[in-house]
């Protein structure tokens, strides 16, 4: 399946209701232009600061709860602590996040192909990105 185009995460959540799949949470600047990320082994120009998996509508909700004062869920403090812990207000507002997903297909589970996606990753630029800590699950 395609990737679907990139949404700002404050708007309303446009994730198709029960699909399971992979995500990928950006930042951008005031301008919308994307903020490039220095990494180990070069720059991420995507400005990926997240990539998950799950249930997508569910998942895209709790990251967009980033920004409520007011959690409505563990998963928004997980979130939120990661955040946090690794201060990734440094690298932009998250105001500005962007998100995009990627559907599976029938039957198919999405935590395979969120471990691919983070594997490319490391691949690429030597380290995850900033927001993940292990290599899915």
């Amino acid at each position: 399946m395609p990737w679907s185009e990139w949404f700002p995460l404050n708007s309303t959540n446009p994730a198709p209701g029960n699909a399971n799949g992979v995500y990928k949470i950006r930042i951008t600047d005031d301008t919308g232009a994307v903020v490039l990320i220095p990494r180990t082994l070069g720059v991420d120009s995507e400005g990926l600061v997240y990539i998950g998996q799950g249930y997508l509508r569910t998942r895209i909700s709790v990251a967009m709860d980033l920004n409520s004062p007011k959690p409505h869920s563990q998963y928004r403090g997980r979130f939120a602590k990661t955040w946090q812990l690794f201060n990734l207000d440094r690298i932009g507002d998250r105001r500005r996040l962007q998100v995009q997903w990627r559907v599976c297909e029938p039957g198919a589970t999405s935590l395979p192909e969120e471990q691919q996606e983070l594997i490319a990753y490391k691949l690429r630029f030597g380290d995850l990105p900033p927001g993940n800590v292990k290599l899915g699950g």
